[in-house]
């Protein structure tokens, strides 16, 4: 069964959007054990937490993989998400990548303010 010429797009947005997230998934798998377990501090504000980076990979590579199914018929796949309401799995997303990065906002801004001694 071949596809539409329509579903290409949808095939080639779901490609990138999952090696993205591959790509952001193994950076730092094959980083140095110095660089993989170092915290940001917080004079290195133009950085995302290894966090952040591990949940905006998976994001991408669950879109990725979402949009790579729905290019195909409903009939021939038997896991995929929804297909009219996609403007919610998007903003779920959104607000994951959202709360992580808040989340290293946070760290960052009480980053010493603890008063615990640091190890």
């Amino acid at each position: 069964m071949p596809l539409a010429l329509s579903q290409y797009p949808l095939l080639a947005v779901g490609a990138i959007a999952s090696l993205a997230g591959l790509w952001l998934l193994a950076r730092g798998r094959f980083a140095r054990p110095s660089e993989r377990l170092r915290i940001t501090s917080s004079g290195d504000s133009g950085r995302i937490s290894e966090p952040t980076r591990l949940t905006c990979g998976l994001i991408l590579l669950i879109l990725g993989y979402h949009a790579i199914i729905w290019a195909f018929p409903p009939s021939l796949t038997a896991v995929q998400l929804n297909r009219r309401v996609w403007y919610i799995w998007i903003v779920i997303g959104i607000i994951a990548i959202a709360g992580s990065i808040l989340m290293d906002r946070i760290d960052r801004k009480n980053d010493g303010a603890s008063g615990d001694p640091q190890p």
